[in-house]
């Protein structure tokens, strides 16, 4: 009985174990990683995330119009409690799409068809980050100079993930790329 009791209680303590974002977060919730490599030469690092739900809007193009527009969008899901990061992704080159995550426990509630929640499955990811204010332009070179150090020979997928405000004085901005 005094060792099943003891087992208990050691669970307990073993499973209350909890992620703490990291400071670039700034105390809202982010996606739950774990590192797995760093690479301190070609800086970045392979990071594993367990699998999050984002609410994501296709974008019309690249222009702030558009980005705005998007945003909007998002902005209108009810439910929502904000987090970071925000997730500019580019497929195949040519589609661009918003997300936002989703904290774990949020009930998102959509009303535009042009919204949709998106559940993604743990994934190993590279991260580079990029301490610059973000932009389309910037993003795909960085990218591309990325997919080149990874070796990457056909890079049309990617994402810049933000965890700041335009406005803000600094920047921590990444680029990721799924790992093949």
């Amino acid at each position: 009985m005094e060792l099943l009791l003891f087992v208990l209680v050691l669970v307990s303590f073993c499973g209350a174990q909890t992620w703490t974002p990291p400071a670039f977060c700034h105390g809202k919730p982010c996606p739950e990683y774990s590192v797995v490599e760093t690479n301190t030469e070609k800086d970045y690092e392979l990071r594993s995330y367990v699998a999050t739900d984002w609410i994501t809007t296709k974008m019309a193009g690249t222009t702030i119009i558009d980005f705005t527009a998007a945003r909007t969008r998002l902005s209108n899901v009810g439910g929502y409690s904000d987090s970071w990061p925000s997730l500019a992704t580019v497929k195949n080159g040519s589609e661009y799409w918003l997300s936002w995550f989703v904290a774990p426990g949020s009930n998102v509630i959509i009303s535009n068809p042009l919204v949709i929640k998106e559940s993604r499955p743990k994934a190993d990811v590279y991260v580079r980050t990029i301490n610059a204010i973000p932009g389309i332009k910037e993003g795909k070179e960085k990218a591309e100079k990325f997919c080149e150090d990874l070796t990457y020979s056909n890079c049309n997928s990617y994402s810049a993930a933000g965890y700041d405000t335009f406005w803000s004085t600094t920047h921590h901005n990444e680029i990721w790329i799924n790992k093949i």
